[in-house]
């Protein structure tokens, strides 16, 4: 396995794959904000089953039901300010 250190840099994007073992560190004072996006691939079962179960449990959690309520807030409050 290879032991390769990857550093996020300000304004720019790092993307890698959660299905080999890895580590995160924030070794600073700042909030980390990860943005998790679960990429559909062609997998063999269980893996797939239990794929779907995580995408779907991940869908009804209560962290994405309040972010789901608050852009559904944000879009109506920009909508109410077009509106004038």
């Amino acid at each position: 396995m290879d032991d390769k250190i990857f550093h996020w840099e300000k304004g720019k994007c790092l993307v890698f794959d959660d299905a080999f073992p890895h580590e995160v560190w924030n070794d600073t004072e700042a909030t980390r904000v990860v943005l998790f996006l679960q990429f559909k691939r062609p997998l063999r079962q269980p893996g797939k089953v239990l794929g779907d179960l995580f995408l779907a449990a991940m869908r009804y959690s209560p962290y994405v039901q309040e972010a789901r309520r608050n852009f559904n807030a944000w879009e109506a409050a920009q909508q109410r300010i077009e509106r004038g």
